[in-house]
């Protein structure tokens, strides 16, 4: 069986356009369907949005990580969205976006790991600074690239 990545370029996008929090969650669930992660958009959807609902995902410093266990996913995934002007979320401002997605049958295994991971590198502003300021998806990708390692 071939591994999948946590993460790939193909999941990134840098400095988009988008205006809200509903937005970004459609970008979300847009870059997993037509990568073959997921494989009913909108029941994702409603399962991030529903997740959403309990508990803002903002986490402070700019950053929100929405996340769900889905029935819908197929592959574990990080999605990065950096966006060209930040948005209002919750009672945050958010520019940058890192959503994640576990499937249901694995939420134990994977889905605190992959937070507790970002969640250390994020507390490190030089990271976060370097994360805001990138250009590229390639750039990006060398920041994040850490989690393919430690999410095994």
């Amino acid at each position: 069986m071939i591994s999948v990545k946590l993460i790939d370029e193909k999941l990134i996008k840098v400095n988009i356009e988008l205006n809200n929090k509903k937005e970004v969650i459609k970008e979300f669930s847009n870059l997993l369907s037509i990568n073959d992660r997921i494989s009913n958009k909108e029941l994702f959807e409603k399962d991030v949005i529903e997740r959403e609902s309990e508990l803002s995902t903002s986490m402070g410093y700019g950053i929100a990580i929405p996340h769900t266990q889905s029935e819908s996913v197929s592959e574990t995934s990080l999605v990065f969205l950096k966006l060209s002007e930040a948005i209002d979320w919750d009672n945050d401002k958010v520019q940058m976006v890192l959503g994640i997605a576990v499937p249901y049958s694995k939420r134990e295994e994977k889905h605190l790991k992959i937070l507790s991971a970002l969640a250390r590198k994020l507390m490190n502003e030089e990271f976060r600074e370097g994360l805001l300021n990138v250009t590229l998806p390639s750039e990006a990708m060398q920041y994040l690239s850490f989690l393919n390692l430690e999410i095994e």
